[in-house]
C-alpha cells in the first residue's frame, strides 16, 4: 500500500541522516518499486524518491555517475509531465550541476546552474533564499575556473539575499 512506501521512505530518511547509506538506499529502492505499482511511472512522489536515491549516492557514497543517472530521471520526468513546475525544476538542475561540480566538470556544472537561474528568476521573487543558493554555486564554479572577479560578483550578489533573510550569527551567512 502507498501508506506503507510513505512509511519506508520517512524511516530511510532517518536512516540516511544516521548515515546508514545503504540501509536508506534499499528502502528507497522499494519504496520506488512499490510507488511505480500505485501511481503512474511518472508521479511527483517518484521524482522525489529518484531524488532522495541520486543525493545518497552522491552524498553518502559519492558515486556521482549514479547519483547523476537518477538526477537526470528525476529531472526528465518533470520537464515531461511538471513542465510548470519551475521550483522543483531548478532543484533538480541544481542537483545535477553539484555532481558535475564534485566531478570537476565545470563548464558542464555552470550550464546547469545557469539553467536553474533562470527558471529561478521566474518562479521567485528576485530576492529568494533559493536564488542565493544558485548564484553562490555560479560562483563558486566560476572561482574554480579563476574568474575571481566574476565569483565576487555572484558571491556578493548571493549574501545580499542572504542578508535579507539572515542575521549575521546563521550559518548561510558565513558561507
Amino acid at each position: 500500500h502507498i501508506d506503507i512506501a510513505t512509511s519506508l521512505s520517512n524511516i530511510g530518511n532517518i536512516k540516511y541522516g544516521q548515515g546508514n547509506y545503504d540501509l536508506a538506499l534499499d528502502l528507497y529502492q522499494q519504496v520506488l518499486t512499490m510507488q511505480r505499482k500505485y501511481h503512474l511511472g511518472d508521479h511527483l512522489d517518484n521524482v522525489c524518491i529518484l531524488n532522495n536515491i541520486g543525493y545518497i549516492f552522491s552524498r553518502g557514497k559519492r558515486l556521482y555517475e549514479d547519483a547523476l543517472e537518477h538526477h537526470r530521471r528525476a529531472l526528465t520526468m518533470l520537464e515531461t509531465h511538471y513542465p510548470t513546475y519551475s521550483g522543483h525544476l531548478a532543484i533538480n538542475l541544481n542537483y545535477i550541476g553539484d555532481n558535475l561540480n564534485k566531478q570537476r566538470k565545470f563548464h558542464e556544472a555552470l550550464v546547469y546552474y545557469q539553467q536553474a537561474l533562470s527558471m529561478q528568476r521566474t518562479y521567485y521573487t528576485s530576492d529568494n533564499v533559493n536564488i542565493a543558493h544558485t548564484l553562490s554555486n555560479i560562483g563558486n564554479i566560476l572561482s574554480n575556473q579563476k574568474k575571481n572577479d566574476d565569483a565576487l560578483d555572484y558571491h556578493r550578489r548571493a549574501m545580499s539575499i542572504y542578508e535579507t533573510y539572515h542575521s549575521s550569527d546563521h550559518i548561510s551567512y558565513a558561507t
